[in-house]
C-alpha cells in the first residue's frame, strides 16, 4: 500500500482562480476538513488562469481543491458524494462542485512520523516524514489527517480503490506525490 498527496497540476492546465477581494478575504476556499455548506455562496465570482493551457478533468480552484465538471462529476460524484461535501460553483462559463474531504482519517501514525518542530515553541510546523497504519488507511475515498488539514490524500492498494479508478479512467488534471509506502 502507498498513500500519495493528491495535488492539482496547474503546470499543464487551467486553473479556477478568484480575485473577488470579498471571496479572499472570507477564505471561502480555504478547505481544512470543516463543513462550509451553511456558508457557501450561490455565486462565486471566478476566472480561468493560464488561459492557453487545456481544461483538464479535474481542476484546481483555489489552493489544493478539486473542481469537478463534466466527465469528471459524472463518474466521480456517485463513488465520493457520501464521504465529501460536494460544494455547488455557478459561473458565467462553468458550472460544476468543489470537492470539500471533509472529516479526518484516524491513521497517521505519530510514533513513526517526523514532524517538523519549531525549537523556541514546540509547535509542530509540518509533517516531514509520513507513517501511516496501513490496516486504518482508507482506499475507498480521499482523506485527510488532522496533521495537515489542507492535504487530500488518497491510498493506492493493489489494483483496486478510487486511486486505481481515476487512473483507469485517465481524468486529467491530477498528479499524485508519494508521501508513504508500507514496508
Amino acid at each position: 500500500m502507498k498513500v500519495h498527496q493528491v495535488i492539482l497540476n496547474t503546470d499543464e492546465y487551467r486553473s479556477l482562480i478568484t480575485l473577488d477581494p470579498v471571496t479572499i478575504r472570507n477564505r471561502i476556499f480555504s478547505l481544512d476538513g470543516e463543513k462550509r455548506g451553511d456558508a457557501w455562496p450561490e455565486y462565486v465570482q471566478l476566472q480561468f488562469d493560464n488561459e492557453t493551457k487545456p481544461i483538464p478533468d479535474i481542476i484546481s480552484c483555489g489552493i489544493g481543491n478539486m473542481f469537478l465538471h463534466r466527465r469528471s462529476e459524472q463518474l466521480l460524484l456517485p463513488i465520493i458524494s457520501e464521504q465529501c461535501e460536494l460544494l455547488p460553483v455557478q459561473t458565467d462559463f462553468i458550472n460544476g462542485f468543489v470537492v470539500n474531504v471533509v472529516g479526518f482519517s484516524d491513521c497517521f501514525d505519530s510514533e513513526k512520523a517526523v514532524l517538523d518542530i519549531d525549537s523556541e515553541t514546540g509547535m509542530a510546523f509540518f509533517v516531514k516524514d509520513f507513517a501511516f497504519r496501513a490496516e486504518d488507511v482508507p482506499t475507498d475515498r480521499f482523506f485527510k489527517i488532522v496533521e495537515e488539514p489542507f492535504k487530500i490524500m488518497i491510498a493506492e492498494q493493489e489494483g483496486n480503490g478510487l486511486f486505481h479508478f481515476i487512473k483507469r479512467h485517465q481524468l486529467s488534471g491530477l498528479v499524485f506525490e508519494q508521501l508513504w509506502q508500507q514496508n
